[in-house]
């Protein structure tokens, strides 16, 4: 059981990010209401949504979740870490290196998936 709480944690962390995304689309709901302000709350719920499913289902350990969670977040990324090169290479503007490292260390959360992939439900 100890083996598979990279997954787990995982799990929570997507939950945590869905109660941060709840939370802003409430305010920015209010501000909608009251100010008449940028609409953003609906994909802010969507996204919520979105992380909240995977999340609760990375929690009891479900195969799907982890696949989704791990494409997710490898797809993007790779998709950091290539845009942030080019980027580089029309700007030459060296602070843009600085999203390769963090769109590689996205690519990781593929690792404990694939390595614990039979223990899963």
């Amino acid at each position: 059981m100890m083996r598979r709480d990279a997954i787990r944690i995982m799990g929570f962390l997507s939950l945590g990010l869905a109660a941060i995304l709840l939370i802003l689309c409430l305010l920015n709901l209010r501000s909608w209401l009251l100010y008449g302000q940028h609409r953003w709350w609906p994909p802010l719920l969507l996204g919520s949504a979105y992380w909240g499913v995977l999340g609760v289902g990375m929690v009891y350990f479900r195969k799907w979740a982890a696949a989704v969670f791990a494409i997710s977040m490898t797809s993007f990324g790779l998709y950091l870490s290539v845009m942030s090169v080019m980027s580089f290479m029309k700007s030459r503007f060296p602070g843009v290196l600085v999203n390769v490292p963090l769109g590689l260390l996205l690519c990781v959360s593929l690792v404990p998936v694939v390595r614990f992939w039979r223990e899963l439900k």
